[in-house]
């Protein structure tokens, strides 16, 4: 687990009694989250439903990793993702529920390229700062007509 935040030493603590098998690496140099990710088999985008934001950029970034996505079940996460087409989703309080769709990618390796390769191509078609610079010039264009 990569980061650094207030509910790391829970977490920690937390682990330690599920398994010897899961490591803490803090925060890390953004120029490395890069090579970390492609060395993932699956990222978790986590966020919770109560504090209602997250970073799209962050989720557009694992889009654009091409590694198959479990993200928490809120209103901008459903945007991107569609009717899990691009991501599964799970109910950000559910842990259960977000380790079942985890077993589901891994079990699947077929539709966990699939997800993947739907949400690179989702964020690289959609989700650039250049189609939002389109999108935006387009509005002006549309209110100067």
């Amino acid at each position: 687990i990569y980061g650094d935040g207030p509910y790391k030493g829970h977490l920690e603590q937390k682990a330690s009694i599920i398994s010897k098998n899961i490591k803490f690496f803090g925060a890390i140099p953004f120029v490395e989250v890069p090579q970390i990710m492609q060395n993932m088999d699956i990222l978790i985008y986590t966020m919770s439903v109560k504090n209602n934001f997250g970073s799209s950029t962050k989720l557009c970034e694992y889009m654009a990793a091409n590694k198959p996505i479990v993200a928490s079940s809120t209103p901008h996460v459903k945007l991107l993702f569609g009717n899990e087409e691009k991501g599964l989703l799970y109910e950000s309080s559910n842990h259960k529920m977000m380790a079942a769709k985890i077993i589901e990618l891994l079990d699947d390796p077929k539709k966990s390229e699939k997800l993947a390769n739907n949400a690179r191509v989702e964020v690289v078609t959609s989700h650039t700062w250049d189609s939002k610079v389109k999108l935006i010039l387009s509005h002006f264009d549309a209110n100067n007509n």
